[in-house]
């Protein structure tokens, strides 16, 4: 699945992906698999993975990911 994603966490902040394998990106944060990205990672460690809620906000087009992940951004007041 192609999309948009959503991962909110206990302090009620919100990231934005986008990935072409939604499923599988969010199977990977779940495992940890995901140090590259040090703010996200920092709080499944502190507060724990299963305390986050992961989303799926909108299937789209290939093409479209960048324009639709900053609208998201946007509308979400997300820090990129």
């Amino acid at each position: 699945m192609i999309g948009i994603y959503k991962v909110v966490s206990p302090t009620n902040r919100v990231y934005i992906g986008q990935r072409r394998n939604i499923k599988k990106r969010i199977s990977n944060y779940k495992s940890l698999d995901c140090k590259k990205q040090k703010r996200l990672y920092a709080s499944f460690i502190k507060h724990g993975v299963e305390k986050h809620i992961f989303e799926i906000i909108e299937e789209c087009e290939l093409i479209n990911l960048n324009i639709r992940e900053r609208h998201y951004q946007d509308l979400f007041n997300v820090l990129s």
